[in-house]
């Protein structure tokens, strides 16, 4: 949708994945799209990237609805309003990694529409 090119990262993405949703709109365009990976016990949601706040929403609940152990999502500290529905949702916050840049003054694309990122073992 936009950033960077991360073609290598989605194959692994897609070789691992548990489960995945795509979100279209009335026009069938892509609004947004989730990922899910299954690692023994814990179902980790991401990347979770939408138009908006609500889709986002939609797009996690829909991936853990048939899940009953642990999930967890790595969401953008920018994202505040989505942390608090999420934790409106029972998800609790347990650690903030910084993002750090150099030679920019923010990271490129349209970082407000990433609500989730990748799990970092992805790269």
């Amino acid at each position: 949708m936009f950033g960077a090119d991360r073609h290598d990262v989605y194959k692994a993405l897609y070789r691992n994945m548990h489960a995945g949703m795509v979100l279209r709109d009335e026009r069938d365009t892509v609004c947004g799209f989730a990922l899910s990976v299954k690692r023994n016990d814990l179902l980790v949601v991401g990347p979770v990237i939408a138009e908006n706040q609500e889709a986002a929403l939609h797009l996690v609940q829909s991936l853990c609805l048939d899940w009953n152990g642990r999930v967890r999502t790595d969401v953008p500290s920018e994202q505040t309003s989505f942390m608090a529905r999420l934790s409106k949702s029972g998800f609790s916050e347990k650690m903030v990694s910084a993002v750090m840049v150099l030679g920019a003054t923010c990271l490129p694309g349209q970082r407000n529409c990433l609500f989730s990122i990748v799990d970092p073992v992805f790269g």
